[in-house]
């Protein structure tokens, strides 16, 4: 069921060093200018540029809080987009291809192969674009040094995923804040 996201996070979370080299172009086509909405500089203490405004991606049906500067991957279903590399900061949104009835389907079990989660990681409903969602946060499995903080909801039958790695993990108490800002600006068309 969940095959094509778990090979998509897999790709993604173990190549993350070399995308630096991939990447020559900034935000890809089918991400989309909206609205521009400011946020303040202090609270984004690793970021110099905050220069934040509404995207959607056509294809996942999303819109979000990003930066035109951040660097870019998409794939069909996905999109992958660097926030910042010191500390290296990724934010992946993904649409699953097959059904999902329930967020209810996402057993612990489930979301450790999903999520590549190291065990300990903690699981805790919330809203995100008005449904109820999981909010997952630990440590990367293949990257010890990676904190995860992931939430998983689904719309019309689809898992939507929206998973925040940032790498070193110590500097996930200053990113928070503006991690939350972006899950909060989160809306689907």
């Amino acid at each position: 069921m969940f095959k094509k996201i778990i090979f998509f996070i897999i790709i993604f979370s173990t190549s993350l060093p070399c995308f630096a080299e991939i990447l020559q172009e900034g935000l890809a086509e089918n991400i989309e200018k909206i609205t521009f909405k400011s946020v303040e500089k202090e609270d984004l203490s690793f970021e110099k540029d905050s220069d934040l405004q509404i995207c959607s991606d056509q294809k996942l049906g999303v819109k979000f809080l990003c930066n035109s500067n951040w660097e870019v991957q998409t794939d069909e279903n996905a999109v992958m987009l660097f926030v910042s590399r010191d500390p290296e900061i990724t934010l992946t949104i993904a649409k699953s291809e097959d059904p999902v009835n329930s967020i209810d389907q996402l057993t612990k079990e489930n979301l450790k192969v999903i999520g590549g989660y190291k065990d300990g990681f903690k699981i805790e409903e919330t809203m995100v674009a008005g449904k109820l969602a999981l909010k997952v946060e630990g440590y990367s499995e293949s990257i010890p040094e990676m904190k995860l903080a992931d939430y998983y909801f689904v719309n019309n039958n689809q898992l939507y995923s929206f998973l925040f790695a940032v790498n070193p993990f110590e500097e996930y108490p200053y990113c928070e804040k503006f991690l939350s800002r972006i899950v909060a600006s989160i809306d689907l068309f």
